[in-house]
């Protein structure tokens, strides 16, 4: 049992690997990120208040999950993979996750050191980073079985770079519309967003670290029960070829 689950596991992880590695976006993204880094380690770093370094760092780790996890259960051939794996249902998303997170964290770790991020403990700086990324290429994939993996790395792009807004902003936007601003202040503090990420690196909240990790266990359970219960649907959408 052990030996079959471990090969199933392994070949997972190399699929979502190489569905991340060689998709033409998330390798411009991963360079971009990585000549941006260039840049500030040697002359705009000292630019960047230390309190917004890790806000940074949030960004780029967001805007490369965001797109590799896209990729990974998109309609076509990642999809319809998905309905050919004989192992355990967790199987194929947890292991294709841990693939992308091998291609964008040591992106992300160059992102780290070039940016100097200062005065925060190492181990929970990269558990932060990790698990926010993990939660937004779990947030893409969801979308991306259902609407296309372009749409999906728009809005999530979109939630990214919106979502570096501090969680009490909303509550002055809609300050005239209390519906509008009970729905938006519910979704904001809902969604995996980097304010809630760099919240975590600052407090250590559970709360912070329970509602990012509830995010990466939702994208699991939904590409469970898409390769289930909702096979003719994302056959209709392009998995069953």
């Amino acid at each position: 049992m052990i030996v079959p689950l471990l090969i199933a596991a392994k070949a997972e992880v190399l699929l979502g690997t190489l569905l991340t590695a060689r998709n033409r976006a998330v390798r411009l993204v991963c360079i971009l990120a990585m000549t941006l880094g260039g840049v500030l380690s040697v002359q705009d770093v000292e630019r960047i208040p230390a309190a917004h370094r890790p806000l940074t760092v949030f960004l780029i780790a967001g805007t490369l999950a965001a797109v590799a996890g896209a990729r990974l259960f998109a309609p076509g051939g990642a999809l319809a993979a998905l309905r050919q794996v004989g192992a355990a249902w967790w199987l194929a998303p947890v292991g294709r996750l841990t693939g992308a997170l091998l291609v964008v964290m040591p992106v992300v770790a160059v992102a780290v050191v070039a940016i100097k991020v200062v005065g925060a403990d190492p181990l929970l700086l990269g558990a932060s980073v990790t698990i926010y990324a993990a939660a937004v290429a779990s947030f893409s994939f969801s979308l991306a079985i259902f609407v296309g993996s372009s749409t999906a790395v728009t809005a999530t792009l979109v939630l990214v770079w919106v979502g570096a807004v501090p969680a009490a902003a909303p509550n002055t936007w809609f300050e005239q519309w209390t519906v509008v601003r009970a729905a938006w202040s519910v979704f904001w503090n809902t969604v995996p967003l980097p304010w809630r990420a760099g919240q975590l690196l600052r407090v250590g909240s559970p709360v912070d670290a329970l509602v990012l990790a509830g995010w990466v266990v939702a994208g699991i359970l939904l590409v469970g029960w898409a390769s289930t219960a909702a096979r003719p649907l994302f056959r209709a959408n392009g998995g069953g070829r």
